[in-house]
């Protein structure tokens, strides 16, 4: 049963709920806060960036034998692999934000999320 809420509720949560629970409170977090509390890691993401071109940069301009170069083109493929991880965790969540509610029940709190 359904009682007090201002939103509709997923379909997926009302057929989960027990048949003498009732929904007290359902809402969804405010977009900007839940994709902007990203932006730490997306700073933290910027060196992971720059430092792969400048692997490249080097690779491609020295004189160096070809071992050293395999190995910095290996630091170019990881740093720019978490790189794009920090990066991708803004987008992530943005993503999932359409999904995600937050319901509170006489029994339990729920959080329905996902992609």
């Amino acid at each position: 049963m359904i009682t007090n809420i201002l939103m509709e509720v997923p379909q997926d949560v009302v057929e989960m709920l027990e048949s003498d629970e009732k929904i007290l409170w359902c809402d969804k977090p405010l977009r900007a806060h839940y994709v902007l509390k990203a932006i730490l890691i997306t700073l933290i993401g910027i060196p992971w960036l720059i430092f792969p071109i400048l692997f490249i940069l080097l690779a491609l301009y020295s004189s160096s034998p070809p071992p050293v170069i395999a190995l910095l083109l290996v630091f170019t493929i990881w740093f720019g692999i978490f790189g794009l991880i920090f990066f991708g965790y803004p987008i992530y969540l943005a993503l999932v934000w359409k999904n995600i509610y937050y319901i509170l029940t006489n029994k339990r709190l729920i959080i329905r999320g996902g992609l």
